[in-house]
């Protein structure tokens, strides 16, 4: 997947999570819509598993809002964090693809899954930690972390 792509899916996954691309613009049901459908046919391609892997095992998701036609100006950020949201995103593709090709693979690939998880899961601590210091946090924020958390448990139950 290259940056743009990857810039696309970050921009889906930050619409139909409800995180504000712009202060006081409510999404349309047209950019709502696109996305759903962008993240959907996202699941149907051929290397969206290697994507999600690649996605859950990076340490954090910046959507670069400028590239978007966002503003650098009046308080507006140009990087929008969705790295909690790109994680379950991630991980829900995955825990689909247990269920239906996981027992496909050799072993190496099961190893890697694996791994990539737990790689995602020391990451949410450090991340969790970080912004626990760092950060008052809402509690939606701090909700999602859970949310997370439970996700990532779940699907290292459902591996090993």
């Amino acid at each position: 997947m290259d940056e743009n792509q990857k810039q696309s899916l970050l921009r889906a996954i930050a619409i139909s999570s409800g995180i504000s691309l712009t202060p006081g613009h409510a999404q349309q049901y047209q950019e709502l819509s696109a996305s759903f459908s962008a993240l959907e046919s996202f699941k149907s391609h051929p290397s969206s598993i290697a994507a999600c892997i690649s996605l859950i095992s990076s340490e954090v998701h910046l959507y670069d809002n400028q590239n978007a036609g966002g503003l650098n100006c009046n308080g507006i950020n140009r990087y929008v964090d969705v790295t909690v949201s790109t994680k379950l995103y991630g991980l829900s593709v995955l825990q689909a693809f247990l269920k239906k090709g996981y027992a496909s693979l050799n072993e190496s690939d099961r190893l890697s899954l694996r791994n990539s998880v737990l790689t995602a899961a020391r990451q949410l601590v450090i991340y969790s930690s970080n912004r626990n210091e760092n950060d008052s946090s809402d509690s939606a924020s701090q909700s999602n972390l859970r949310i997370l958390s439970m996700k990532l448990a779940a699907f290292l139950s459902d591996v090993a």
